[in-house]
């Protein structure tokens, strides 16, 4: 381990989740770099949230529970207000870190000679979805890219419990309270427009525990209007390419799976206009247009393997 060691400030919010919080907290208490605070944010659980965390022995932990269930809008930002450190980093209470994950992502930032107080780096994931665990890695990131088309256009994955932000900036911009969905990606593109510094960690450290539960705060409000809601109020913030990236990334398969495919296709066409979208996810869309629903399930996971054979 480096001589520096900053104060590292990992924030878990949590709601009705004390069965898989007890993964993420071993898996932070585990961590091979240990100057480190722990801010589980309980989101007024119902369940014996508290009791699990008391169960945990270290002083490194400090558990705030919410006066009212705010359908997980505040956590993060009472973590940020709460926290300590010259980094914070986040984990959602269903994910998990390798035990390299703080370490690797400290002496990162440290060895490229980054702004600390500028900075957020983000590694690549084990998605952990239908009890099958897939590594997912992201293209390489340059820093004058922009980050919401490196993540729309791209079709890279920049999840939340990945990211070990500088403290500094962090507080200044903070997650938007209002969001009902897309705060990840909210947070990235506020960032952003703070001029933070991002850089890209090319290891896979993050294990995604991907789920269709409905109270996962990422997987909430499935409702295309809010969606919607979210790219007319960023337009502006919005290059062209991000914006029908954004779309082919969020509507384009529900319209498929809903019937809307002419719909669905013309998003495609204007996208392919705007330079919005990658050779592989085009072929994806197309193939799922021409392909029926059974027929994809089926062979869908052969076809992906092709495709990455074709793309080496």
């Amino acid at each position: 381990m480096h001589k520096e060691t900053p104060l590292v400030s990992v924030i878990v919010p949590t709601y009705n989740r004390a069965e898989s919080l007890k993964r993420a907290i071993k898996s932070v208490l585990e961590q091979t770099y240990t100057n480190l605070e722990l801010l589980i944010i309980d989101d007024a659980s119902t369940d014996n949230t508290e009791e699990v965390v008391d169960g945990f022995k270290d002083n490194r932990i400090k558990f705030i529970k919410l006066p009212r269930n705010t359908k997980g809008r505040e956590t993060r930002n009472t973590g940020i207000i709460k926290s300590n450190g010259e980094f914070i980093a986040f984990l959602d209470s269903d994910d998990e870190w390798l035990p390299q994950k703080l370490e690797r992502q400290v002496n990162y930032i440290i060895d490229l000679g980054l702004n600390k107080k500028n900075v957020m780096c983000f590694t690549s994931i084990i998605l952990n979805e239908e009890q099958t665990k897939k590594i997912k890695k992201n293209k390489m990131y340059f820093n004058r890219e922009d980050i919401m088309e490196y993540i729309f256009v791209g079709d890279n994955i920049v999840q939340t419990s990945t990211y070990l932000v500088s403290s500094n900036i962090a507080k200044k911009t903070m997650f938007n309270p209002n969001l009902k969905k897309h705060q990840d990606w909210d947070f990235c593109m506020r960032l952003r427009n703070n001029e933070c510094s991002f850089v890209y960690l090319p290891e896979c450290l993050t294990i995604w525990n991907r789920n269709n539960n409905e109270d996962r705060i990422s997987n909430s409000y499935k409702n295309e209007g809010i969606s919607l809601e979210w790219l007319k109020n960023n337009e502006v913030y919005l290059s062209k390419r991000a914006k029908w990236g954004f779309k082919v990334k969020v509507f384009v398969d529900d319209l498929i799976l809903s019937g809307k495919k002419l719909k669905a296709l013309q998003i495609i066409t204007v996208s392919i206009f705007y330079k919005a979208i990658s050779i592989n996810t085009l072929l994806k869309k197309l193939i799922k247009i021409i392909i029926p629903g059974e027929f994809w399930s089926r062979y869908k996971q052969i076809f992906e393997r092709t495709l990455a054979k074709i793309k080496k």
